[in-house]
């Protein structure tokens, strides 16, 4: 919800009030709370964003499905951290892959091998991209 901060407040009065209840309402006009909890407004960090500039960066994965080799293709600004990390179906990580970016413009090939140099067997992976502009998830198919 948005929210504005009176200028007449000091930090003891900024709290964000949080919690999660049932969605039953009981006899007495009440609803179960779960959970609780509040967080001061001073701990959150506000980041904009450009609508354009988030669209302009993206991921694609090709070949997929693949047989040999994919490539992760992506667009970042030179000298960005990232980390690609490759999960079986079963949620066990087979292949972590990580770099800092060149030229912004960036393929980085997967040969279909786990972390240990073993090929990986046919079925779905799915990846996770991670960097400090952009995370993102998909699935790769190999045959």
């Amino acid at each position: 919800q948005p929210f504005t901060i009176q200028a007449g407040w000091d930090e003891s009065m900024c709290q964000i009030v949080t919690w999660i209840q049932s969605d039953v309402l009981q006899s007495d006009s009440t609803k179960e709370i779960w959970q609780g909890g509040y967080i001061d407004v001073t701990e959150l960090s506000i980041k904009e964003h450009n609508k354009q500039t988030l669209n302009s960066y993206s991921i694609n994965v090709l070949p997929n499905p693949c047989v040999n080799h994919t490539r992760f293709h992506f667009t970042l600004p030179q000298g960005i951290e990232y980390h690609i990390e490759i999960y079986d179906v079963c949620g066990r990580k087979v292949r972590t892959i990580g770099g800092t970016t060149q030229d912004g413009r960036e393929s980085i090939k997967w040969d279909l091998k786990d972390n240990t140099g073993n090929d990986v067997k046919s079925g779905i992976y799915l990846y996770r991209f991670l960097s400090n502009i952009i995370n993102t998830h998909g699935k790769i198919v190999v045959r």
